[in-house]
């Protein structure tokens, strides 16, 4: 059905795609939420990682996502919540 250069085409095209990081712009946000609940065992009520919305009051929703996420990255790496998230 497929010639071999035509798989290998696919399969190369497959595993960049699969190691290819997540472009989240919120990855940060979420990962330094999730240290500081992780750190001081509390959600926060304030925007502390903003300088633009400092007064901003809210509550956090993604709470036990952000503390799923930073556990994650500090057992297997960035590399390996790419690759994680990818497989999911």
């Amino acid at each position: 059905m497929f010639s071999l250069k035509e798989k290998l085409i696919l399969i190369f095209i497959g595993i960049t795609i699969i190691l290819t990081p997540s472009v989240d712009p919120d990855f940060g946000w979420h990962y330094k939420y999730g240290e500081w609940i992780v750190t001081n065992g509390q959600t926060l009520r304030d925007n502390i990682f903003s300088y633009t919305m400092t007064d901003y009051h809210w509550t956090d929703s993604y709470w036990l996502f952000q503390v799923i996420l930073y556990v994650l990255t500090k057992l297997i790496g960035p590399f390996g919540l790419s690759l994680f998230f990818s497989i999911i």
